[in-house]
């Protein structure tokens, strides 16, 4: 299943951003087509097109078909987070030999690969990241990039999805609650001052004078004790 392409992982995450913002400022109820569109392909964004594993081996090659990035990978073990009140198992395996240009897909983490609705399936996620935060990061819980069977059609995947149109609302839905409970850096707004920069200034020796006596009274104390 080709999928759409882009600038990375962070530019992964920034659209999903943007769309899910864009999804909170409604009033609820009003979600339009676009906005479940816009929530797919931002849930299922990818830098890649098609995938292919080979024993160890993951090729991810380009939407053009060209190869992107061919690696061999080794398998450190499985953790249970929660999703939406259900367990999800995700197997994370580490880039062990970088054959061609796998420097962004360092991490590999994955879902056992299931049946819904006739759509053969598995998620994935990817990056640079460390394995705690491609799994547990708040930013990333709507992020499931998603590979489907050889010969895969637009049909079948569009009738396994219709099959699932509640539970795809109730995502929808969530990622809306989960945009209007984030916080924003807008409370930290302005240019700061990095008081490291001011240590070194006369007017901070009598606060090291007077932190050194607080020090050794309080040293002297414990040592007489």
């Amino acid at each position: 299943m080709n999928t759409l392409k882009s600038s990375g992982i962070i530019a992964v995450m920034v659209l999903m951003l943007a769309t899910i913002s864009v999804m909170a400022d409604d009033e609820g109820g009003n979600f339009a087509i676009d906005d479940v569109s816009n929530f797919f392909h931002a849930m299922q964004k990818t830098d890649f097109g098609d995938i292919e594993i080979s024993g160890n081996n993951i090729t991810f090659y380009s939407p053009d078909g060209s190869v992107k990035c061919k690696g061999e990978y080794d398998y450190v073990g499985s953790k249970t987070v929660n999703f939406q009140g259900y367990q999800l198992e995700w197997h994370m395996f580490n880039l062990r030999s970088d054959q061609y240009g796998c420097s962004e897909y360092k991490h590999v983490i994955a879902t056992d690969v299931h049946e819904e609705a006739g759509l053969s399936h598995w998620h994935m996620r990817y990056g640079k990241l460390c394995f705690d935060i491609l799994m547990e990061n708040p930013a990333y819980e709507m992020w499931y990039p998603t590979m489907a069977a050889e010969g895969t059609n637009a049909k079948t995947v569009a009738n396994a999805y219709a099959a699932e149109a509640e539970m795809i609302g109730d995502l929808v839905v969530a990622a809306q609650k989960a945009a209007t409970s984030s916080i924003s850096l807008d409370k930290w707004n302005g240019r700061w001052v990095n008081t490291e920069q001011l240590l070194d200034d006369p007017l901070m020796e009598p606060v090291y004078e007077a932190a050194s006596s607080a020090a050794n009274a309080l040293s002297e104390k414990n040592d007489s004790a």
